[in-house]
């Protein structure tokens, strides 16, 4: 027999072989996207940079403006939400791309959504709004629908190839 043949039938026997990774005669070439990874990692730091950007906002406005203690605490909540949602998304995102699947991205891209419209709260209906705000958060709606065309198109591709 073949060396490569006795090591795998080997493996296989000492139960070392992982299902996830081998191949399906249906598709032979890996879809997982690169671009989409190392975006992902810049998404999830970037989410990091801007929460904790606006917690210090927040902070600033709290001891120099005279802000009402609940919104304070609303928009503390919503900050902190904000991140735990970010990393949510980052873990459907790599798992979605690294599995090959669908449903996953598409819940990413909802997910982005929703946090644009987080975005939007932010730029729009603070009770206070600093022009450094303004500027993060404008930033952060553009990387947000980028965030959603990259998992639109690669969502696609994974379609597109799979039928």
């Amino acid at each position: 027999p073949h060396p490569t043949t006795t090591t795998t039938t080997t493996m296989k026997r000492l139960g070392l072989t992982n299902p996830q990774f081998t191949t399906k005669s249906s598709r032979s070439q890996m879809l997982t996207s690169c671009p989409l990874a190392f975006a992902s990692l810049f998404f999830i730091a970037w989410d990091t940079i801007f929460s904790l950007f606006l917690l210090g906002c927040l902070i600033y406005k709290g001891v120099r403006l005279m802000y009402p203690i609940y919104m304070f605490i609303i928009e503390l909540i919503l900050i902190l939400v904000y991140f735990v949602i970010a990393l949510g998304s980052f873990s459907i995102t790599k798992m979605g791309n690294f599995k090959e699947q669908v449903a996953p991205l598409v819940v990413a891209i909802v997910i982005s959504f929703l946090l644009c419209l987080v975005h939007i709260y932010f730029l729009r209906l603070q009770v206070y709004v600093l022009l450094a705000e303004v500027i993060m958060t404008s930033i952060g709606i553009v990387i947000k629908v980028v965030q959603m065309l990259l998992l639109a198109i690669v969502a696609i591709s994974f379609l597109r190839k799979m039928y």
